[in-house]
């Protein structure tokens, strides 16, 4: 969110996970919401074979995308469809590549990891609002104390907007949750609403989980194969590692497509790999040792933020 550069990984996946974690990111968790159960796949008489990898075939209905559902992982119309049931495809090539190619449990969040990442997640929230009104104040009191160039004084104004936004955003959340309470409250009575919040638990531990289990699958392929990474906002990403599994997927696992909407499964997420990346210098084991929710020190990273904010270069000190 904040327009500073920052120079430690750990501040800014700090910072991204506080303001981004309450929304599910499609992207790189593809199944917010209902998770599609594997293990109730139809037999093989049963299966229109959409895909084979490893010798076992993945069904139509392994990715059928439904009309409805409490996630956000709905079709909306055809190519909206197809776009989702590419994603779950692909989700459910890696899953069973993964049983072949990594060690067993090296991907699986146990629940005590899952709690620490809910602790975490817990703490951040919790001073949001207290971190932001900080930046602010900082930036106020910078243009107020200091003269700038003007690209350095917009970023400090950017810097104040940004916050604001973030501060009303968070305010109207939690004043539209209150209202949607109240509402199904007086509509369904105080049973419902017990259950709608325990639904709602339920709901943010499968996305806790989730996050868990991407970051313990990247270290996993990092540890089997190597190479460079690269810092993107939801985390580390061992791109090369991606490349290599994949390449193991299409050689090793001897990947299929036999329905011809779906040869292009990977082409979006191989653009992706082909894209200039900017690698870390640091090598990968610095970044897999732990998750980074277990080490990011919450009172550092905000100090960080504010220091980086006091060393905006400027001219001249006003002179009041």
């Amino acid at each position: 969110m904040a327009v500073v550069m920052r120079s430690f990984v750990g501040t800014a996946s700090a910072d991204y996970f506080r303001r981004v974690f309450p929304v599910c990111l499609g992207l790189m968790l593809p199944f917010c919401g209902d998770t599609p159960s594997w293990a109730d796949s139809p037999g093989p008489s049963q299966c229109d074979a959409v895909a084979t990898v490893f010798d076992q075939a993945i069904c139509r209905s392994d990715i059928a995308v439904p009309d409805k559902s409490h996630g956000a992982d709905v079709a909306s119309g055809p190519d909206q469809r197809l776009r989702l049931e590419k994603i779950r495809l692909q989700y459910k090539i890696r899953a069973i590549a993964a049983e072949h190619l990594l060690p067993e449990g090296s991907y699986t969040p146990t629940p005590e990891e899952v709690d620490n990442f809910e602790a975490f997640s817990a703490r951040s929230a919790a001073r949001n609002t207290a971190d932001d009104e900080e930046m602010i104040a900082t930036a106020q009191r910078l243009l107020k104390t200091h003269e700038y160039d003007d690209r350095f004084r917009r970023s400090l104004e950017t810097t104040i907007t940004t916050f604001e936004r973030s501060i009303e955003l968070s305010k109207r959340r939690d004043e539209d949750d209150r209202i949607r309470d109240e509402d199904m409250r007086e509509r369904f009575g105080d049973e419902y609403v017990v259950k709608m919040h325990q639904r709602l638990k339920l709901s943010r531990r499968k996305i806790s989980e989730q996050w868990v289990a991407n970051w313990k699958m990247n270290k996993a392929l990092f540890e089997k194969y190597g190479g460079r990474v690269i810092f993107q906002q939801a985390g580390i990403e061992p791109i090369d590692a991606y490349r290599e599994h994949l390449k193991d997927i299409k050689e090793k696992g001897g990947l299929k497509i036999h329905k011809s909407e779906y040869t292009d499964v990977f082409d979006e997420f191989e653009q992706y790999l082909d894209m200039g990346h900017n690698y870390l210098s640091d090598p990968g084991e610095t970044f897999f040792g732990r998750p980074y929710w277990e080490t990011v020190d919450l009172d550092a990273a905000q100090r960080q933020r504010i220091d980086e904010l006091e060393a905006i270069p400027h001219k001249r000190p006003i002179q009041h």
